[in-house]
């Protein structure tokens, strides 16, 4: 038995999990088309998208890095006797106010 492949006319196009519809070949062709400049439009979003949380990813590593190195020293100076604790919670009660008239 041989098979001849030379009267196509339609397409089978899944077109969700469960579902395959049979188009003709000119509009299986458009669907397809429509559906690939889609996703196309989509990657583009969702790569802008990554690009903008990578840097804020960047931007709060940086922010803790310089946070536990600021953290270590106040230990340090606490632990050293160089500063006391008011003076300590007196220094971040005006950087708070300072940062938030900013």
């Amino acid at each position: 038995m041989t098979w001849s492949c030379t009267d196509i006319n339609s397409a089978a196009v899944r077109v969700q999990a469960n579902v395959m519809l049979e188009y003709t070949l000119d509009d299986a062709e458009l669907l397809l088309t429509k559906n690939h400049n889609a996703a196309l439009k989509s990657l583009e979003v969702v790569d802008n998208d990554l690009g903008f949380l990578r840097d804020q990813t960047t931007t709060i590593e940086v922010s803790i890095f310089f946070n536990v190195i600021a953290g270590r020293r106040v230990l340090s100076k606490l632990l050293t006797g160089q500063v006391t604790r008011d003076n300590i919670l007196l220094k971040a009660s005006w950087c708070s106010i300072i940062a938030l008239q900013l």
